[in-house]
């Protein structure tokens, strides 16, 4: 996620952006358990609350407060931003209007423009949560849950179909079908696959997909839609065949500590970003409005997306190994 923002290579940009994102609600998929009963739904959901509504609110209402600050130091401005959108100080209007649409996950701030995934998660995990309960009382053939979920993601596509506060209707159906291969992927597993001729060979497969029929999840056309999810998905085995090689060196720890910490690099690489920025325009003499290009100054950037990389990972788990520590001295002195 953080070398697909990092302005790298073309090559490495497409093949990564070919399954990065689905990874993450295959996985979802990969580790999900049927609902037995009432209490089992309404804990699920309340976890799903506490996993991702709520650090979706505090940190989407954390950078809202700052945003006008962020836009006086040149964090934002009016010249620059994400594919040219440009941003504006908020009056009190604009800090209604943000809130109402946060309580519904529907807004966000710029240098949180990774969160779209966690209202897409919450909504199609939910989904299907209440789907298999309901399952459990009328038993609905689950065959007949994969290509109907396919044809809704089509027809959703093809007529533009969006809801209030949801958005597109055709990104929640393909985040379920790949969230139900996760599911019935983890039943029919064989992980004596998992080794580094087959990691090589889904890679090769992938890198042509992505020359071949290259899409994002969130930008794809209704012909992208069917290859985009397989090739998703043989990057995705392909994942999974070098984690299994990793799981006996170790760099395992390191991985494992990343991947606990997510969250808090999701929420802050954009903002840890600003400093290799900072450095770039000092070095070339770039105009410092410059600063507010999101999600990265693409200007002699050759080599820069490394660091880009490295501060995108690192500052984060500083800032929160620093915000832990205060907090363990706080609670020890309270005691």
């Amino acid at each position: 996620m953080v070398v697909g923002h990092s302005g790298c290579p073309k090559i490495l940009l497409e093949y990564l952006y070919m399954f990065h994102m689905p990874l993450f609600f295959f996985c979802s998929g990969y580790f999900f358990k049927e609902p037995i009963d009432k209490y089992s739904v309404k804990t699920f959901i309340m976890k799903r609350i506490k996993g991702l509504y709520l650090p979706y609110i505090k940190w989407t209402l954390f950078f809202l407060i700052l945003h006008n600050i962020l836009f006086k130091i040149n964090i934002y401005n009016d010249q620059y931003g994400f594919k040219g959108s440009v941003s504006y100080l908020y009056n009190l209007d604009d800090y209604a209007d943000k809130l109402f649409h946060l309580i519904f996950m529907a807004s966000t701030e710029q240098l949180l423009g990774g969160f779209w995934f966690l209202k897409v998660l919450f909504v199609t995990s939910v989904c299907l949560e209440i789907y298999f309960f309901i399952n459990t009382k009328i038993r609905i053939n689950k065959i007949i849950l994969l290509p109907t979920l396919l044809l809704v993601t089509y027809i959703c596509k093809i007529y533009n179909i969006n809801l209030p506060m949801i958005g597109s209707v055709s990104l929640i159906a393909m985040s379920c079908v790949i969230f139900i291969l996760g599911y019935y992927y983890k039943q029919y597993e064989q992980k004596k696959y998992y080794n580094i001729y087959t990691f090589i060979i889904l890679t090769i497969l992938v890198i042509i997909g992505s020359q071949t029929n290259y899409a994002e999840m969130t930008d794809y056309e209704v012909n992208d839609v069917l290859p985009y999810i397989i090739f998703s998905v043989i990057g995705i085995i392909s994942i999974f065949c070098i984690s299994s090689i990793l799981e006996h060196t170790k760099v395992k720890s390191l991985l494992i500590y990343i991947g606990d910490n997510t969250m808090d690099i999701l929420a802050l690489h954009f903002i840890s970003f600003k400093i290799v920025s900072l450095i770039k325009i000092y070095i070339y003499g770039l105009d410092i409005k410059k600063l507010a290009c999101f999600p990265i100054i693409p200007d002699h950037n050759k080599y820069f997306w490394i660091l880009y990389t490295i501060i995108g990972i690192t500052i984060p788990l500083i800032i929160l190994n620093r915000y832990r520590k205060v907090k363990f001295k706080l609670i020890q002195k309270r005691q």
